[in-house]
């Protein structure tokens, strides 16, 4: 948060980190863990949570062992991901010694690897650097950006590329917008029966226990504004609820924005 210089506690993250967390840690493998959410709603909290937590839980002494592997997605061209650059991105976290240097902000002098670079090259490397490395989970945040593209040929890449973080040894953790769900992200025989969805939800104009809630986080900011009145927040619950869909994040930035402006 912004305005209070750290994160707000309230039931949404709490549900989240009681249910998701430990399904995250003490699932079987083979399967696909989906946190969904709307924009702002804390997800990358609960996601920068999990890594370290299965990091601990998932040891492994064996030489060259990486068994948890951690990515945020990015777009890289026309608010596009690339599926070669998910690849390259992926084995260069699991340390793979062809991919390993692809070029660092200090280096003068950047390797460039002995094989190609093409889909087909990189596929094949990932899938023995998951096996090789022992990897049991890959941990992906702002997943929902690989669903942005109608070419149903780079869709059908996209997925292919993602098809080896998911098999009988190991299993894919993605958090990210509802886009993951309903765009078709994981439409393929490969997860079919495999996915399990949590939805983070937000809070609702239409749930007493919701609004109580909700009047609860307002308290708190408003103990962290210079207020006037000082039950503003509280007098404009209903709307500031609607304005920012019910999440946290929005909120916050509307009153950092709203505060920044005032003083």
């Amino acid at each position: 948060s912004r305005v209070t210089n750290g994160v707000i506690q309230h039931p949404l993250l709490e549900r989240a980190r009681d249910i998701f967390i430990p399904l995250c840690r003490d699932a079987a493998d083979g399967i696909v863990l989906l946190l969904l959410g709307p924009t702002q709603c804390s997800k990358s909290i609960i996601f920068h949570e999990i890594v370290p937590i299965l990091k601990n839980a998932f040891q492994d002494n064996r030489p060259g062992a990486i068994p948890i592997v951690d990515l945020q997605i990015e777009t890289v061209s026309e608010g596009r991901t690339k599926p070669k650059w998910i690849g390259i991105e992926l084995l260069k976290a699991l340390n793979h010694p062809i991919y390993k240097y692809i070029g660092s902000f200090e280096e003068n002098e950047h390797y460039f690897p002995s094989k190609g670079r093409d889909e087909t090259t990189i596929r094949i490397a990932l899938k023995e650097a998951f096996t090789n490395r022992f990897t049991r989970r890959t941990c992906l945040d702002e997943a929902h950006l690989l669903t942005r593209t109608k070419d149903p040929e780079l869709r059908a890449a996209i997925l292919e590329s993602i098809k080896s973080t998911c098999a009988i040894d190991r299993s894919l953790i993605a958090c990210g917008g509802y886009e993951m769900a309903y765009k078709g992200l994981f439409d393929s025989p490969h997860f079919c029966g495999r996915v399990i969805n949590f939805d983070f939800g937000h809070y609702s104009a239409s749930s007493p226990d919701d609004i109580e809630s909700w009047a609860r986080i307002l308290k708190t900011y408003s103990g962290k504004l210079d207020l006037k009145p000082r039950t503003l927040l509280l007098d404009e619950a209903i709307n500031l609820l609607h304005w920012n869909n019910g999440t946290i994040g929005l909120l916050d930035k509307h009153l950092w924005s709203c505060s920044i402006q005032a003083k």
